[in-house]
């Protein structure tokens, strides 16, 4: 799925995914580091994606992903979907909800958290994208937040060319 574009006030930030799925750990992780206290609400589904059989694939997750997966499930049963792996809705603003995508989050076919403001994260294909749509001051606060950790923002991401500005403050530089 081609990532949408961001309204003009924002831009699309992606995961470097050089080291495939392990790259979208990391990055999934480090968004969460920078931006889990002001997300609000989020959907998940609980399904792994992969072309491998579903018990094969759900097998070889590691159990603290199982986990998260099985909680999920009751989450979505409890909410009475018809399809209890789909489209479950945490609330973000409670540590459990918060803690169950950041662990299933890069294991599933899609999730998405956002805040009241604008900013979304988003995964999908089981390691294959994740991205955050920020205002150019958030995207200054994750460089911010990543130098803090002396990690440099260009190991973990890039602004794809759809997003053809720079943060600048409190908007975008064009170049």
């Amino acid at each position: 799925m081609a990532p949408q574009r961001p309204d003009p006030g924002r831009g699309l930030v992606q995961a470097r995914v050089q080291e495939g799925p392990r790259s979208i750990l990391v990055a999934w992780g480090l968004l969460l580091e920078a931006f889990g206290d002001a997300l609000r609400r989020g959907t998940i589904d609980a399904y792994p994606c992969s072309v491998a059989p579903w018990e094969q694939r759900w097998a070889t997750l590691p159990p603290d992903v199982q986990a998260a997966q099985r909680a999920l499930e009751q989450r979505g049963q409890q909410q009475a979907s018809r399809d209890p792996r789909m489209g479950v809705e945490l609330d973000l603003t409670d540590a459990e909800d918060l803690a169950l995508l950041r662990v299933f989050g890069p294991w599933t076919i899609y999730c998405e958290a956002d805040d009241d403001h604008g900013l979304t994260l988003t995964t999908s294909g089981e390691g294959l994208e994740c991205n955050a749509t920020v205002s150019p001051g958030e995207a200054v606060h994750l460089r911010a937040h990543l130098e803090g950790r002396c990690l440099a923002f260009e190991d973990h991401f890039h602004l794809p060319p759809m997003t053809t500005a720079m943060p600048d403050g409190d908007r975008w530089r064009h170049p």
